[in-house]
């Protein structure tokens, strides 16, 4: 059994001399000789094995018992099939949840438009007279600006109040009359058909007054228009006329000046469509916050919204809005560049967290809380608004740790090993 293969070979192939074969014997001797080989080498394979089975086995690595037949070795109780070993813990930071007021601010660029301004323009055609406004000037409503040359329209009202006086003298006279006819009616002196005729002269000379009265007022207000008054109060802009020029009347006529009201002013920005709801829980009335974006402008001042559009813009995707701030000093120009905030909302005692730290499963939003045990275990959350690189959120109480680096490693319900607070770029606490 300890010879070698080719020695059993050797010793296994049958030795004849050559003139005692014939063809059939030689085919004979080739079958038994592939049969004797065969059943050689299956002869040394099992010697080679029971050898091999002859020898001690090496102890395990880590002094454990060799596997038994058929089994695979084993990490330890409870431990994963193959050899490995349980997972070391996580290794996470954390953020400790404190709760805040904080005020919900929507920011925006935009620019200071008056909250009215006017082109001031002639009613009728004339020559001016007289200038009495001044470029620059601050107006108050119904002060005198221009006056036009209304000598001819003085005149035609000094004829109809002349008429309407002598309308009113005939209706006295009339009136007299009609007394003495009664009084002579009754003493049987004129007849009843006399006084009834003074009668009806009276009630259309009535009618006469009354016309004369309507002309005369007319009158009063055509000339009227020869005086320019300010419609609303204002600073005055550029005059580009002069006494002596001639004024058109219509709405193609160029203005003879523009008065721009400075006090309130009005400012005029857009938000995205994606604030709608907020702008519009907030709604007309809430406080905006201004300032000059320009350097060394006037300090911030609070006004109040007082427009939202009807509409989105289609094109830009902006909800364009409108607020009202007081101007007292003239701080903001009509034209200047501003900063808004618009306050939304204020939300009282909410979790503030890193944006990080909330993750997205199955359309719902949560966290991972690390208890006093060292497991983290989810738990929903809401948003409520987002802050820069902060959520405030609706579901935490104070003083709960929560994961925000090493988050994807986590498994619900798994040990973790927290390695300090989380490191939170441009944030303070």
């Amino acid at each position: 059994m300890t010879c070698k293969l080719d020695m059993l070979c050797v010793a296994a192939w049958p030795q004849l001399p050559p003139h005692h074969t014939s063809p059939a014997m030689n085919t004979r001797l080739t079958a038994s000789a592939i049969a004797a080989l065969l059943l050689v080498v299956a002869a040394h394979a099992g010697a080679q094995e029971a050898k091999s089975g002859d020898q001690p086995k090496a102890p395990a690595a880590n002094g454990a018992a060799p596997a038994k037949p058929g089994e695979g070795a084993k990490g330890g109780a409870g431990g994963p099939p193959g050899g490995a070993r349980s997972a070391p813990p996580a290794a996470v930071s954390v953020f400790t949840v404190k709760l805040t007021d904080i005020n919900q601010n929507l920011s925006a660029t935009g620019s200071a438009a008056p909250v009215q301004s006017v082109g001031v323009r002639s009613q009728i055609t004339a020559l001016l007279a007289n200038v009495h406004a001044r470029e620059g000037q601050m107006v108050k409503k119904g002060q005198l600006l221009f006056e036009l040359d209304s000598r001819s329209e003085r005149a035609n009202l000094a004829k109809a109040q002349a008429n309407l006086a002598r309308s009113q003298s005939n209706l006295q006279e009339l009136e007299r009359q009609l007394t003495r006819s009664r009084s002579l009616q009754d003493q049987s002196f004129v007849s009843a058909s006399a006084t009834d005729n003074i009668g009806a002269q009276v009630a259309a000379q009535k009618q006469q007054v009354s016309a004369d009265r309507a002309a005369l007022q007319a009158q009063e207000l055509q000339v009227s228009l020869y005086n320019i008054y300010a419609p609303i109060a204002g600073r005055v802009g550029r005059i580009d006329v002069v006494a002596g020029s001639l004024v058109a009347s219509g709405v193609s006529a160029a203005p003879l000046l523009t008065i721009t009201q400075m006090d309130p002013m009005g400012v005029d920005f857009s938000l995205p469509q994606t604030n709608v709801a907020t702008i519009r829980a907030a709604g007309v009335g809430a406080t905006v916050r201004i300032s000059p974006s320009t350097l060394n402008a006037a300090p911030p001042s609070n006004g109040k919204l007082s427009f939202i559009d009807s509409s989105i813009n289609a094109s830009t995707g902006m909800l364009a809005l409108r607020a009202q701030v007081p101007n007292p000093k003239q701080d903001l120009w009509p034209g200047t560049a501003v900063r808004i905030e618009l306050q939304a909302r204020s939300l009282p005692q909410v979790a503030v967290v890193p944006q990080a730290a909330v993750m997205l499963k199955n359309d719902k939003r949560f966290v991972y809380v690390v208890g006093e045990d060292k497991k983290a275990k989810p738990q929903n959350v809401d948003i409520l608004a987002v802050i820069g690189e902060r959520v405030a959120v609706k579901g935490l109480s104070a003083g709960q740790n929560i994961v925000v680096d090493g988050r994807q490693n986590v498994r619900p319900g798994a040990t973790v090993r927290v390695i300090g607070p989380a490191l939170l770029s441009g944030a303070h606490e």
